[in-house]
C-alpha cells in the first residue's frame, strides 16, 4: 500500500461531490440544509433508476469522483461516494469516501431526492436524462434565504464561515405546500451547458472468458 493515503474525514457525502463543478467542495456557502424531508423513507418505492454506480466529471484530471447507490430494507438507500485524487508530487493517490443514505420523492411530477448523512439533512432536486445521466438542482440559497426572511418559510439564517447559514425548519406539509406554490425545481439550481450538475451511469466491463484464457 506503499504510496497510497486513506483519508476518511467526511466529504459530507452526495451533494458534495455531486456539486464540486460549482462549489469545489466548499459547499458550505452554496448548500441549504432542511432540519425536515419531503417523505418519509418507506412512503414510496425508492426511484429505481438511480440504483447502481455513478461517476462525476471534473475538469482536474488528476481527481475522479465514484457514487454508488444501493436500496436498503429500511426504505432508504445506501450511498458511497469516493473521490481518488492523484498527488502532485506523483507519489500516489489519496482517497476520500463517506457513506450517507437517501430516499426519492415526487411532488406534482417532479423529482427529489431526501439526503441524510451524520453531518448533513437537505433536499436535492433531479431530472434523468435518458437512462444513463442524472442532473442535480441544489437549493438556491438566495431564494430559500428570501422566502425565511420574508417570513414565508419557517426558517433560520445565521452568519456563518462562508456566508449565510440557511437552514428550513419548516414543518414537512409547509415545505412541501411552498415547493407547489413556488415552482418546484425553479428553487433550485441545475445549472447549464458545461455547468451542469450532471452524474454519469458507470457500466462494468467484465471480461470476456476468451479474455481471461489469455490471461
Amino acid at each position: 500500500m506503499s504510496g497510497y493515503a486513506l483519508n476518511t474525514s467526511a466529504m459530507r457525502a452526495f451533494a458534495r461531490i455531486a456539486a464540486v463543478l460549482v462549489c469545489t467542495l466548499a459547499l458550505s456557502a452554496c448548500v441549504v440544509e432542511t432540519a425536515t424531508y419531503l417523505s418519509q423513507p418507506g412512503d414510496h418505492d425508492i426511484d429505481a433508476r438511480l440504483f447502481g454506480a455513478w461517476t462525476v466529471p471534473d475538469d482536474n484530471e488528476n481527481r475522479f469522483g465514484f457514487i454508488a447507490v444501493q436500496p436498503d430494507s429500511d426504505g432508504t438507500a445506501k450511498l458511497l461516494s469516493l473521490e481518488v485524487s492523484q498527488e502532485d508530487n506523483d507519489t500516489g493517490q489519496s482517497f476520500d469516501w463517506n457513506t450517507a443514505r437517501m430516499w426519492t420523492t415526487e411532488i406534482d411530477g417532479a423529482s427529489y431526492i431526501n439526503f441524510t448523512s451524520e453531518e448533513d439533512n437537505m433536499v436535492l432536486a433531479y431530472r434523468m436524462r435518458g437512462d444513463d445521466e442524472i442532473e442535480i438542482g441544489i437549493m438556491q440559497t438566495k431564494l430559500w434565504r428570501t422566502a425565511i426572511e420574508d417570513g414565508r418559510l419557517d426558517g433560520k439564517v445565521e452568519s456563518g464561515t462562508f456566508g449565510a447559514d440557511v437552514t428550513v425548519t419548516a414543518p414537512r406539509e409547509q415545505l412541501r405546500a411552498f415547493l407547489r406554490d413556488n415552482g418546484g425545481h425553479a428553487l433550485f439550481e441545475f445549472g447549464s451547458g458545461d455547468e451542469a450538475f450532471v452524474l454519469h451511469r458507470y457500466r462494468f466491463s467484465l471480461p470476456q472468458a476468451e479474455d481471461r484464457a489469455a490471461q
